[in-house]
Order: C-alpha cells, then sequence, then structure tokens
C-alpha cells in the first residue's frame, strides 16, 4: 500500500512538471499573426467642396463726390439696366461747393488785375529810368502769382460744377446687385464702395481649397459639380487659384468656370464641387487599419517584427481601404490588438 501511494505521488508530479513546461514553453513563443501581402490596384479618388455662384466680372461701384446719401433705388439681388440710377447723393452740399468755388474766383480774379496794373505801371517807371530793375521783377512775379492763383479757382469751380453731375450713381452696364454697403443717411465718402454690380452673362463657382489641398489642384484641372435643386452632373474646369491663403481660415480661392451652365443656375445658389483622380492604390481589408494619436495607421512586418506605419487612407468597398503604402509591404490583418512595437510575431498567410 505504501510503495503504492509513494508512485501515484510521482507520478502526478512528473505531469505537473511537464505541463509547467509546456507552458512556459508556449508564452516564450512569439505571437502568431495573419498577414497578407498589399497589392497594387486601379482605383479612383474624389474630393467634395462646398461651392457657391459667383460672377466672373464684379465692380465695386462709388461716388466720385462724398456726402450723404439721399435715396438708394436698389435691393441685393435686383437686375438694373446700364444707365439706371442707382443711389443719389444730396446736392445742398455740392451746390455750397460750387458757390464757395464762384466767390475763391471772383476774389482771385481781383487780385490778379491788381496785380497786373501795378505790374504796369512799374513797367512804365522802369522804362522812365524811376524804378529799379529789381522792383519791376517783383510786381512782375506778383502779377503772375496772382493770374496762376485765379486760373487754379476756375479750375476749382469747374469741378464743383462737374460734381453736379456725379450725385447719382448709374449702373455702368446691365448687371445684378449682389451687395449693398450703405443705406439712406449714411455719409460716404468720395471713392469709397457703396455697391457691387455683378455681370450675369458669365457665371462661375467658387471654392475654397485647404492648405492641404492646394498642391493637388491646378490651373486647367477638370471637376464636376451638382447644384442643389437642379437635376443633373455639369462639367468644370479650374480657372484661377489665388497664390496667398486667407488669413484667417488659411484657405486658398479657387474659380472654376462652367462648361454648359443649366439656364436655371442664379447668382449666389449653392452647388458641391466634385474633383476625380484616377491612380493607382494599395487596398487593405478595413480590420487592418488602427489608430496612434487621432491618425490612421497600419502593422507590417520587417524581418519578423511587427512595426506600426502611419498612413493615409479612405475607405473602399467591400470592407476594404486604399492606403498609401509600398506595394508588397506585408500589412497584419489580425491580431493587431496584441501587438507592441518592435516584437517578434510569427506569420500564418492570410487572404483577402
Amino acid at each position: 500500500m505504501k510503495v503504492s501511494a509513494l508512485s501515484l505521488c510521482l507520478s502526478a508530479a512528473i505531469i505537473l512538471l511537464s505541463g509547467c513546461g509546456e507552458e512556459k514553453a508556449n508564452k516564450d513563443e512569439p505571437p502568431l499573426v495573419r498577414t497578407m501581402v498589399a497589392f497594387e490596384k486601379d482605383a479612383v479618388s474624389s474630393k467634395e467642396y462646398a461651392a457657391r455662384v459667383v460672377s466672373r466680372h464684379e465692380v465695386n461701384l462709388s461716388f466720385q463726390v462724398g456726402g450723404e446719401i439721399s435715396g438708394r433705388y436698389v435691393d441685393p439681388g435686383k437686375f438694373v439696366r446700364a444707365g439706371e440710377t442707382l443711389m443719389t447723393i444730396n446736392p445742398r452740399d455740392v451746390a455750397a461747393n460750387t458757390q464757395t468755388a464762384a466767390a475763391e474766383v471772383e476774389a482771385r480774379r481781383v487780385e490778379a488785375e491788381l496785380a497786373e496794373v501795378n505790374a504796369k505801371r512799374y513797367r512804365e517807371l522802369y522804362r522812365e529810368g524811376a524804378a529799379a530793375k529789381a522792383v519791376l521783377d517783383e510786381y512782375e512775379t506778383r502779377a503772375k502769382a496772382a493770374k496762376s492763383a485765379l486760373e487754379a479757382a476756375m479750375g476749382n469751380l469747374q469741378r464743383a460744377h462737374n460734381a453736379g453731375d456725379y450725385v447719382d450713381l448709374k449702373a455702368p452696364a446691365d448687371g445684378v446687385v449682389s451687395a449693398v454697403a450703405v443705406d439712406r443717411g449714411q455719409i460716404v465718402a468720395a471713392g469709397s464702395p457703396v455697391l457691387t454690380l455683378a455681370d450675369i452673362d458669365e457665371l462661375e463657382l467658387e471654392i475654397d481649397l485647404p492648405e492641404t489641398e492646394f498642391a493637388n489642384v491646378k490651373v486647367g484641372d477638370t471637376a464636376s459639380c451638382e447644384f442643389f435643386g437642379i437635376e443633373g452632373e455639369y462639367a468644370l474646369t479650374v480657372r484661377e487659384i489665388t497664390p496667398a491663403a486667407n488669413t484667417a481660415s488659411r484657405t486658398f480661392k479657387a474659380r472654376l468656370s462652367i462648361l454648359n451652365p443649366p439656364a436655371s443656375v442664379a447668382l449666389g445658389k449653392s452647388a458641391k464641387v466634385r474633383f476625380k483622380t484616377a491612380a493607382k492604390a494599395v487596398e487593405i481589408p478595413l480590420g487592418a487599419i488602427d489608430k496612434e494619436n487621432g491618425e490612421l495607421a497600419c502593422w507590417v512586418v520587417e524581418e519578423g517584427k511587427a512595426h506600426k506605419r502611419i498612413i493615409k487612407a479612405e475607405v473602399g468597398e467591400n470592407n476594404s481601404a486604399k492606403a498609401e503604402l509600398p506595394a508588397g509591404t506585408v500589412v497584419i490583418t489580425a491580431g493587431i490588438h496584441l501587438l507592441k512595437e518592435g516584437m517578434e510575431v510569427r506569420v500564418e498567410k492570410g487572404k483577402f
């Protein structure tokens, strides 16, 4: 009985030790991961931007004289004809300026006449030898200065008369009022923009390009758009891109010509612009995508070790993603939650 009991104890101890050895051996073995070789395939990527319809030709109108706005006859969106009166400045101040200019002319005329009389008298005295040449020169100079002052005053009077024709702001051409900056009762300075007139014969789209896409869009590139409330897709061409970014939004303005615009498109209408780019892309399963500090990443196998790579990727079809990776990269597709940077792994090839 004693021998039997001892044998049983020894057998149990041997089994336990064997189990611990196998468990330790399993723990030391690198984790098994499933991988695939990333392959290249044809792909079409697209970028979409919000856009609005603008006029290719817009002009900011202003008065040639300053004063108080006494009449405003248009609102944004109104179509106007060439020569139509858009705004009026109170002519009271213009009339007062004309009167002042006229009085200035009269005063300068009297001074000029008096200066010429004195110069004429000293010319006679000089011929008789009763006046020195220096004194004559002084009176001649005074006469010339008075004549010049008279001419300047007459020019001011002419400008004051002309100002009477500038109290009405008229449309230089047919167009649509796209913006109005002032209203009745406001005081404006000469040359200060008060209204924007847009030519609706040639409309185009305007978008804001982010800094990350500025280098990817060039003048002459093609795109397409959809107008809200209008059926169909319309072809576009990039006509212009501003070379400097907006200091606040850090975006670049881009203008796109509409090749065959629909008849119902209107100034200010919203649209969606789409750029499509055909390229070669590496496709990997969505399960291979991980995150690192808010950025997309994936795990790759290099020389038997796992490494995390930050990537740019777009979700594609059939639970796949198009990633910026070199073709032939060995990507880990399963077991990524067990991985640490640089750890050794065992590879099980899979299919995607």
